[in-house]
């Protein structure tokens, strides 16, 4: 089976999208109508499985359009692992020393050190996340429970019918009603990129111990974690720091990237990783 190719955007897009439809629609036979409404919710990808021809046709039109794009092949994607979460961790005098790092489900994983030499990325974001609630409800037929004395209890006569009636009603009508809430809300997220051995590390500004890092801690989590990126990016001299962060360090006190989803920022994340490893020649 023949390779897939991407087609990637070298920059945001920031004009129309309806030149970026039909240069997408006329290489792949999709309609146009179709790839403007997807376009919009796409970050940094633009087309995806394409073969080698189909990629080097929509580069040649979309440059045609002022887009700056180019073709990447599946195999030369850059994947780092799945995000591991910050329980809290210190700024050592060489690396980044991290007592407690947990999976996405919350489990204990263990400890790293990630030397600020080995950090190639850092990058941060407001995002949206969304949990989700089982809530279980019963139907008592109007009748709830009823705190009593014998013989008759602190409501008498009345009482006791109250509670006949319930104990005579149908089964049916007490069946347990499942239903499931959803709340969502915006959290300030960091992610950290490290290489030999690959990790990519997440910090959530409202769990994040922020006590044990050292600093002098701020009244707010959003400032303390500003105060954290400024004093952490000091000693990534060799990481690619994204414009969210240089944002911060510009003296923004909070971060100029808002996403409505994990989904989102994890595509936003895989595309810069993307440029940065595929620098433009």
């Amino acid at each position: 089976m023949s390779e897939t190719y991407h087609v990637v955007a070298r920059e945001e897009l920031t004009g129309p999208v309806q030149p970026i439809a039909r240069a997408i629609a006329t290489a792949t036979g999709e309609v146009a109508f179709d790839v403007t409404r997807e376009i919009r919710g796409k970050i940094g990808v633009l087309a995806s499985g394409l073969t080698k021809d189909q990629a080097a046709r929509l580069v040649g039109s979309l440059s045609q359009v002022s887009v700056r794009v180019f073709a990447l092949a599946e195999s030369s994607v850059v994947k780092f692992p799945d995000p591991v979460f910050l329980e809290t961790a210190r700024l050592g005098n060489d690396a980044l020393e991290v007592s407690d790092l947990r999976d996405k489900d919350g489990r204990p994983i263990g400890q790293v050190n990630a030397p600020y030499a080995d950090i190639a990325f850092i990058a941060t974001a407001l995002v949206k996340t969304t949990t989700e609630k089982r809530v279980t409800e019963i139907d008592t037929g109007g009748y709830g429970p009823v705190v009593g004395e014998h013989p008759y209890g602190v409501l008498g006569f009345m009482g006791d019918l109250a509670r006949q009636r319930t104990r005579q009603s149908d089964p049916a009508d007490h069946v347990p009603e499942v239903r499931i809430e959803r709340q969502s809300q915006y959290g300030h997220f960091l992610d950290i990129f490290a290489v030999e051995p690959a990790h990519h590390l997440r910090l959530n500004a409202s769990t994040f111990n922020f006590i044990q890092t050292g600093l002098e801690m701020q009244a707010t989590s959003i400032a303390n974690l500003t105060r954290f990126i400024k004093h952490f990016a000091v000693h990534c001299s060799r990481a690619q720091i994204d414009p969210s962060i240089r944002h911060i360090l510009d003296g923004s006190p909070h971060t100029n990237l808002k996403l409505g989803s994990p989904a989102q920022y994890d595509a936003y994340l895989s595309w810069r990783i993307q440029l940065l490893y595929h620098p433009e020649e």
